[in-house]
């Protein structure tokens, strides 16, 4: 008896360290947040015409800062809900993980933006690399991630790899059937489709986790 009261006792301790070491928040809302901010950026610079790679670099950098305040401000609702710290352990692994990622594409935007106050360049063409080396950077962001955040975020960060490398050697392989695309178009579809299907599946699965 005091042999199976130690291994349950030692199960019990076992599960308690292991959902610690995973980010339990709701992923689901934040992922609506972000498919819904990216297709109404791709309508917005659309319909407004955004042609201009230095405006088309601070539109979509706004736009994700603003999807990372969101986001941020999600977490802080559900921490205050349910009485629980903001800045835990696993979430400091998960921003550790994208951390990387942030700074190598906020770095790249950057020196286009700058160099691009005294020579404008046009969208057409490095717009469409700029948008593979985002979906491939934020891909290797969420696959990092994915080993602290529990419901298959490695699996959404492989889909945002695919699309960036399809979208990189489009020219070859598709014959440039993206390029025929907006960028702008193409940030929607990836960014937002993605996000979006991704809320959707997390919706469902994150509901039936808390019922059992």
């Amino acid at each position: 008896m005091n042999s199976n009261w130690a291994e349950e006792n030692i199960q019990v301790i076992r599960t308690l360290m292991e959902r610690a070491a995973l980010y339990r928040r709701a992923m689901a809302p934040m992922m609506f947040l972000a498919g819904g901010f990216a297709l109404a950026g791709a309508v917005g610079a659309e319909v407004g015409g955004l042609e201009n790679l230095r405006t088309f670099i601070l539109f979509w950098g706004v736009i994700a800062l603003a999807v990372l305040i969101g986001s941020g401000l999600i977490v802080r609702k559900q921490a205050v809900k349910k009485d629980e710290p903001f800045w835990t352990v696993p979430a400091r692994r998960v921003f550790r993980s994208f951390l990387p990622v942030i700074l190598v594409g906020g770095v790249i935007g950057a020196a286009k933006v700058f160099d691009g106050l005294e020579s404008p360049q046009e969208l057409s063409g490095i717009g469409h690399s700029f948008a593979a080396s985002w979906a491939l950077l934020y891909g290797l962001g969420l696959h990092s991630a994915g080993a602290f955040v529990a419901k298959g975020i490695k699996r959404l960060g492989w889909c945002f790899i695919i699309c960036g490398v399809l979208m990189s050697v489009d020219a070859t392989a598709l014959g440039g059937l993206l390029l025929k695309m907006s960028p702008n178009i193409l940030m929607g579809i990836v960014f937002g489709g993605l996000h979006l299907v991704a809320g959707i599946y997390l919706h469902f699965t994150e509901q039936k986790d808390e019922a059992a």
